[in-house]
């Protein structure tokens, strides 16, 4: 252990050499990079101030009138400032005269290029973007086909251009320099490494060698029963576990044959494993192995030819497989229980392979069918029991097992083999090895009489919706009617309370003279209840026809709608002295006209009840109530008693006298079923003398 313990050390440090030896390589080539690109952008800033310095100089020189010849030879006395460029720095101007390049300033001992060479050729690049009337910097070739760094103008008036170069090698060459020095010294480093590493390594891996060998003798620490034999059974190496698990000695066992160890029952696969063995070299099989006290313990065997002390011999090792035994032994248990609960089950099991022939088939399968297992065995199921007419759906559903889209609930017809047809309705899975599908495994219940209650409860359906379409017709005539019996009774009605009003009218008007104190106001009562009693049938029209009408759904703003109904109780309200809070934004999907007269109550209530507050206040919002969207209309006004609540929506109720508050108590009522009818609830909330909350809810889906 500590021998590799030590390889491993001198490895790691092997490692480190390598990981220093790559870092300063790294490092410097970095650094080198950014020196490199430092010195790339400083050529830069010089090549282009050169060219904008010698740009502005022509220009000048033109604007003093001078010829282009006398500009050009007064540049070519002052050209010698390029050699401060570097080495290979160059100073160059070029005349463009239609198709025609003369170069006015270069280097002599290059030959001039021509104006296709440097206009449509792959070099002479700085002249060429020039020659486009740019200015800027680039690393191109230039007409002479050398890479270079290079600032570049053009003077439009001379349809000059202008180039400041230096080659781009005498830019790189320090830094190639640098760069192969940093990777020679990289590689001396790991060659040093790596002769560490050997000179240090090789004598501890003769060591291992070594101590390799000692161990591999050394079996005795095996929790296998490992036995070596020559190829007549004589024992001629057996391990301590051998000797432990089957309670012999190890000189008991030196003089004894593998064989006699071999329970009766295995003797004989015992000689046929030798007998193979010469042939294949390699075998593996069960058998029993007997201890010294008669106890038999299962074993797997693996048997390999090896050599030993330069003979050939038997390897032998024996693995205990009683716990496997006792596994395999409680699997077969666990299998038979399960064949017993799919041969007793009630419902059908049918397995079948991937091309639909059976496997498995239980009793309920035979009973329900009329197929034994025999007759069905290998056979297609789908060919046997699928009418016809069904095969093509069925079978494509089948055949999605392969894909995993095997439909999981079907409903299908089958033929028994009398040629009856019984409905099924299956519950289908995979059967899958190795994660490839190799079958299926369905579960059917015969629901044929079902299927039959099914069709008799269909027939009752219709005969139900007829039912209903014919009582249907019946209601409408009768909301006909009792609309018409309405009207007529409101017309029949309104007649005589008119006359009645009119002569008790005529009566004050003609007799009030004659008349006390007290019979006037008997006269001006008979008036107020017979004005209260045309409310009162005002008020039950109302509610017929908001029980009877068509529902015209769009949206509604009800803020909107609010504020149009606050407006108008205060026009009828002017002595009230109110603030109305309406709650801006407030929409729904429902019947404008109804939730109009649904508002319209609960604001005319909400007034009434706080007539006689100083200051009233009134409110119009949303909240939310178990979860839903809740409006509300809130006063500040006399409120009532909880304990009366369930009477507050009902036709005629009332929770104050009529000397307190006048109303026909049919306002609510109607209320209540303008909500019902939009799929909403109302309720209320009040105290006595602290003011009532109206709530309402309309159905989720008009929110």
């Amino acid at each position: 252990m500590r021998i590799k313990k030590r390889i491993v050390q001198s490895g790691n440090v092997l490692m480190l050499i390598l990981i220093l030896a790559f870092s300063i390589f790294l490092v410097t080539l970095t650094s080198l990079l950014i020196v490199h690109n430092t010195t790339i952008n400083t050529y830069k800033s010089v090549l282009t101030d050169i060219v904008e310095c010698d740009r502005m100089m022509i220009m000048a020189l033109a604007e003093s009138g001078l010829s282009e010849e006398a500009v050009a030879l007064i540049m070519k006395k002052s050209h010698a400032r390029q050699q401060s460029i570097g080495r290979t720095g160059e100073f160059v101007i070029a005349d463009l005269n239609g198709t025609t390049v003369a170069f006015l300033l270069n280097d002599s001992s290059y030959s001039t290029p021509t104006y296709e060479q440097i206009m449509t050729g792959e070099t002479a690049g700085p002249m060429q973007m020039a020659f486009h009337g740019k200015s800027g910097f680039i690393k191109a070739r230039d007409y002479r086909g050398v890479e270079v760094l290079a600032g570049y103008s053009f003077i439009k008036g001379f349809n000059w251009g202008i180039v400041a170069k230096i080659n781009a090698a005498e830019v790189n060459q320090p830094f190639l320099k640098a760069a192969y020095i940093a990777a020679f010294m990289a590689l001396i480093c790991i060659i040093i490494g790596s002769i560490l590493f050997v000179m240090i390594t090789n004598p501890m891996i003769g060591r291992i060698i070594k101590s390799e060998n000692k161990f591999r003798s050394l079996f005795d620490a095996s929790a296998d029963k490992i036995v070596i034999t020559d190829f007549a059974g004589r024992c001629l190496e057996v391990n301590e576990t051998a000797c432990l698990k089957l309670q012999y000695s190890r000189e008991e066992f030196l003089s004894m044959s593998l064989r006699e160890i071999n329970s009766p029952e295995f003797r004989c696969k015992y000689d046929e494993a030798i007998n193979k063995l010469p042939e294949t070299g390699f075998i593996s099989y069960e058998s029993e192995y007997i201890t010294k006290t008669g106890q038999i313990i299962p074993v797997e065997i693996i048997a390999k030819i090896i050599d030993y002390n330069n003979s050939r011999a038997i390897l032998k090792v024996a693995r205990d497989i009683t716990d496997r035994k006792r596994v395999e032994a409680a699997l077969q248990k666990a299998k038979d229980y399960a064949e017993n609960l799919i041969h007793t089950a009630n419902a059908i099991v049918v397995c079948l392979d991937i091309n639909g022939n059976v496997q498995v088939f239980n009793n309920a399968a035979e009973n329900i069918t009329g197929y034994t297992f025999d007759e069905v065995k290998n056979k297609n199921w789908f060919e046997l029991i699928v009418p016809r007419e069904r095969y093509p759906q069925i079978w494509d559903a089948f055949t999605r097992a392969g894909d995993g889209r095997l439909p999981r609930n079907m409903e299908n017809p089958i033929l028994t083999k009398s040629g009856d047809e019984r409905y099924i309705v299956w519950q289908n899975n995979e059967i899958a090895e190795n994660g490839q599908i190799t079958g299926t495994i369905s579960f059917g219940i015969d629901i044929t009489e079902r299927k039959h209650a099914e069709e008799e409860i269909h027939k009752l359906n219709e005969e139900l919706e007829q039912r209903v379409r014919d009582r249907t017709v019946q209601l409408e005539a009768a909301n006909k009617e009792l609309e018409s019996f309405a009207y007529s009774v409101s017309h029949d009605l309104r007649a005589p309370l008119r006359g009645i009003d009119g002569w008790s009218l005529a009566l004050s008007e003609d007799y009030n003279a004659q008349l006390d104190e007290r019979a006037c106001q008997y006269i001006e009562r008979v008036r107020s209840e017979t004005q209260r009693m045309g409310q009162l049938i005002d008020d039950l029209l109302q509610l017929s026809r908001v029980t009877r009408s068509q529902l015209q759904l769009a949206a509604v703003n009800l803020s909107a709608l609010a504020q149009t109904v606050a407006e108008h109780q205060l026009e009828a309200f002017p002595a009230h002295n109110a603030e109305i809070f309406i709650e801006p934004g407030l929409s729904v999907m429902g019947d404008a006209r109804l939730l109009e007269i649904a508002l319209n109550n609960l604001f005319n209530n909400a007034f009434k009840f706080t007539g006689k507050r100083p200051q009233a206040r009134i409110e119009f919002g949303r909240t939310v109530v178990d979860g839903r969207q809740t409006f509300f209309v809130r006063d500040n006004g006399a409120g009532f008693d909880m304990a009366y609540a369930s009477k507050l929506f009902g036709a005629f109720q009332r929770m104050h006298k009529q000397t307190e508050f006048p109303g026909t108590g049919v306002g609510l009522a109607t209320v209540q079923r303008i909500i019902h009818r939009h799929g909403g609830r109302i309720w209320a909330e009040a105290k006595v003398d602290q003011g009532t909350t109206f709530y309402f809810t309309m159905n989720e889906a008009a929110l």
